[in-house]
């Protein structure tokens, strides 16, 4: 296996790991709503599609990629509001459980991101 290759097929494992953890963000939206990623072995590429636009990258590029992305679900991360979330539990809005599981997610979805980006820059 070439060393491209090998780098890849890290890199698809990191966008793996990322697709599997966006159900933790505060979005009703999941990341393969927006992102499909083809491993092709044979050529040693990626194919990204996003929207209606589809990509062919070699690692540089699908890690570049990557990286925005990850930026992405930081920025929904830093603007997810846990406190203005509760006010919803005292109006009675939102029940304590569903308060649990969104503010939870968000604890969880940075430390499994931040896992993620860690491992993408050693790449």
């Amino acid at each position: 296996m070439s060393s491209e290759l090998a780098r890849l097929k890290e890199l698809y494992e990191i966008f793996l790991d990322m697709e599997k953890y966006s159900v933790l963000l505060p979005t009703e939206k999941r990341l393969s709503d927006f992102v499909k990623v083809t491993l092709d072995k044979e050529h040693e590429v990626v194919y990204l599609k996003e929207e209606k636009q589809e990509r062919k990258l070699n690692s540089d590029g699908f890690k570049i990629n990557l990286i925005c992305i990850l930026e992405s679900v930081e920025d929904l991360l830093d603007n997810s509001n846990i406190i203005d979330r509760f006010s919803e539990v005292e109006e009675g809005k939102l029940s304590e459980e569903e308060y649990i599981k969104y503010a939870g997610g968000i604890c969880l979805a940075r430390g499994k991101y931040d896992k993620i980006i860690s491992k993408l820059y050693v790449i």
